[in-house]
């Protein structure tokens, strides 16, 4: 009923009801607070509702109905699906602080044959993005460990026995601390996109289209972006 009576207030230009929106960890920092002032003084008769996961959770949720948009991991530089893309990030191979190997500018892919890696196990995207890729190179990874989280990877990767492979925003903390080190992966240069998706099940209210808007825009501003 109250889904409803919010329709009719939309359908009368008044931006109100409940919206659910999906961030990223690496997002939470740069936009939950943003956003939820954005809101407050902007549509205040929104009630706004940020749900924290990782992309593969956030995706299920937005197919599911119960979020009605979330930003979501797509690997590749093109834009091969009918997602907004908001920002391109490449990919770096992470290691300690000091040394050499993750010290370096660049580093071309076929250095990762044997290298003992941490990566998402499978199904995950990027696991199987860079399996095709060590496929038709003749590549061999090493995966040592299996971490799904970046925050575990970049945990692992610090330690200093193992390399992992994230995007160049989600470490400029820890590289400008000088606890990781990260050296950009090229030769192919790896592209990771950050989306936004809308589900397909809830009605795309006035309030939904405003919260959009601000999410594009605050993305827009302050996410970080590798350059090509």
């Amino acid at each position: 009923a109250r889904r409803l009576a919010d329709e009719v207030q939309s359908a009368r230009g008044v931006a109100l009801g409940d919206v659910r929106v999906g961030l990223l960890p690496a997002a939470v920092p740069w936009l939950a607070e943003r956003l939820y002032r954005a809101v407050r003084t902007g549509l205040p008769q929104v009630r706004l509702h940020m749900t924290e996961g990782t992309s593969t959770q956030l995706a299920e949720m937005v197919q599911a109905g119960r979020l009605d948009m979330a930003l979501l991991l797509r690997e590749g530089a093109a834009d091969d699906d009918a997602d907004l893309t908001l920002r391109r990030m490449a990919l770096h191979l992470i290691g300690a602080a000091g040394d050499p190997l993750v010290e370096r500018a660049t580093l071309p892919f076929a250095r990762l044959d044997q290298l003992p890696l941490v990566l998402p196990a499978h199904p995950h995207a990027l696991r199987a993005h860079l399996d095709e890729i060590a496929g038709q190179r003749g590549i061999r990874l090493h995966v040592a460990v299996e971490a799904n989280s970046i925050a575990l990877q970049r945990e692992i990767a610090a330690a200093g026995d193992c390399y992992a492979i994230v995007a160049d925003a989600a470490v400029a903390g820890q590289v400008k601390a000088r606890r990781l080190a990260a050296t950009r992966l090229t030769n192919p240069v790896l592209w990771r996109r950050v989306v936004l998706a809308n589900t397909p099940l809830q009605p795309d209210t006035l309030a939904t289209r405003e919260v959009r808007a601000l999410v594009i825009r605050l993305a827009r501003l302050h996410m970080p972006e590798s350059q090509p």
